[in-house]
Parts: structure tokens; C-alpha cells; sequence
């Protein structure tokens, strides 16, 4: 629910005026800071690199969740709920990630998290934090990622914020893009292999037995009496000889 009186003239009027302009006049921000001149590794989470947002938990279409991605701190994905918060964005491309960037306002504690499968379903923690308040200026956080498995999804988790509301301006997620690898089970590919096998030995079988009397005699079971007084168009159902009815 979104508070009355002072806070929520607050926030809509940051929503067009003061945080955009605050964006603006950061000097050095995750998106405004030099690059080494040995060249930089690429972000996997932005739209240019074919990032995506696949979950969040707050709807404001003047201000999506892809706004986080656009790779301009001009626009950003604003929460209009309660606490916690979440977004979950999907990498272009498998990569095994370096240096993690958030810009944010009104964000206190906040966690980072990695999946490597192919479906969102597994997260580890990749960094948390509590950040300082900025009142109407951007926070930004930067955090190192140890080696570990190639990532795919990446969600954010807003536990707590400074406001009722909160911020993302950009979402950043350093490395270099891998190629998923394909594993074998060497289970399924054994069993696989025994049924292309067998599939040949039944089908000689088959050849062999074509048109040769093997001696197999089959015993099929009279029918009864009852089966015998069934009616002409009756299915092999069995009935009673005869019926009673009320009248009777």
C-alpha cells in the first residue's frame, strides 16, 4: 500500500523530477566510470547484450523492470509495494561473471544471486549489503565475484528500504560470455544403445518366424450356457437365461 500525506507526493514527483536529475549529475557512477584500457569485459545483463528482465514483483508501466537494463541511469524500475522486493534478469548469454554494479535509491539491505541452470529454479548468494541512505541521490554498490560455475539468471533481492519506495537504475553483470556444455548421461546413452540392439535382434526374429509353423497351440475356453442364450446383435457379454421382472 503506498503511504498518504508527504511521502507520496514525494515519490511522484521524484519519479519525474528528482531522481532522474540527481542520475544526472553523478560523477562517477557504475555506468559513468572509466573502463581499463586494457579493455573491458562486457555486460551480460544489459539489453545490448541480449539481457532480459524474466520476474519482478512490482508492475509501474511508466517505469518497467527493462528500465534497470536500458544502460542509462535517466530511467529506472520503481517498487510500489512492500518489502521485500525482487527482479530477476536474465543474462544474454551464459557467462562466468566478475564484477557485479548496482545504482539504486532508497535501497537499505539488498542481496545478489546467481542461478547456472537453464530455468530460475536454484539460486547461490553471490553478495549482500546494507546501504547507507543517499536521501535523493543515487547509491551504488560494487562487489568483486569470486570464480565459481558460468551464470545465467542473476535475481535482486530488496529486503528492506530507506522509503516506502525504491529505485533501480542499473543492473550490471561483468564477464565473459561461455558456452553452456552438453553432458552425456552415460546411463541413458548405454540404454539407448541395448534398445537399437534389440530392436535388430527382434526384427530378425520376426523374419525367422514368418511363415513357419513354430508348434504353438493356443486353448481357447468354451462357452457356457449363459453365453449361448445371449440375443443375435449381444456382445460376447455373458446374461441370465432368464429374467424376472416387478410384475412377475
Amino acid at each position: 500500500k503506498q503511504s498518504q500525506g508527504r511521502h507520496a507526493v514525494f515519490v511522484r514527483s521524484a519519479a519525474h523530477s528528482a531522481w532522474p536529475a540527481a542520475a544526472r549529475h553523478q560523477s562517477c557512477l557504475p555506468l559513468d566510470c572509466p573502463r581499463a584500457a586494457d579493455g573491458p569485459m562486457p555486460d551480460l545483463a544489459s539489453a545490448a547484450a541480449g539481457g532480459s528482465v524474466y520476474l519482478v514483483s512490482s508492475l509501474d508501466p511508466e517505469h518497467p523492470g527493462k528500465s534497470a537494463l536500458n544502460g542509462t541511469q535517466s530511467a529506472y524500475w520503481i517498487s510500489t509495494g512492500l518489502y521485500p522486493q525482487e527482479m530477476i534478469v536474465q543474462l544474454g548469454s551464459l557467462g562466468a561473471l566478475s564484477t557485479l554494479r548496482l545504482a539504486c535509491t532508497r535501497v537499505r539491505r539488498m542481496r545478489v544471486e546467481g542461478c547456472q541452470e537453464e530455468k530460475p529454479l536454484t539460486f547461490k548468494l553471490l553478495g549482500e549489503t546494507e546501504l547507507q541512505d543517499a536521501d535523493q541521490s543515487l547509491q551504488s554498490w560494487e562487489q568483486k565475484v569470486e570464480p565459481q560455475a558460468p551464470i545465467q539468471y542473476l535475481r535482486l533481492v530488496i529486503l528492506s528500504g530507506w522509503d516506502d519506495f525504491c529505485t533501480v537504475h542499473s543492473i550490471q553483470a561483468d564477464g565473459q560470455a561461455v558456452e553452456r556444455r552438453v553432458e552425456v548421461d552415460v546411463a541413458v546413452e548405454r540404454h539407448t544403445r541395448r534398445r537399437s540392439t534389440g530392436a535388430g535382434s527382434r526384427s530378425d526374429l520376426k523374419r525367422a518366424n514368418s511363415g513357419t509353423n513354430i508348434g504353438l497351440e493356443v486353448q481357447v475356453p468354451k462357452q457356457g450356457e449363459a453365453m449361448r442364450n445371449r440375443d443375435k446383435n449381444e456382445p460376447d457379454a455373458p446374461k441370465l437365461a432368464s429374467v424376472k421382472t416387478w410384475s412377475d
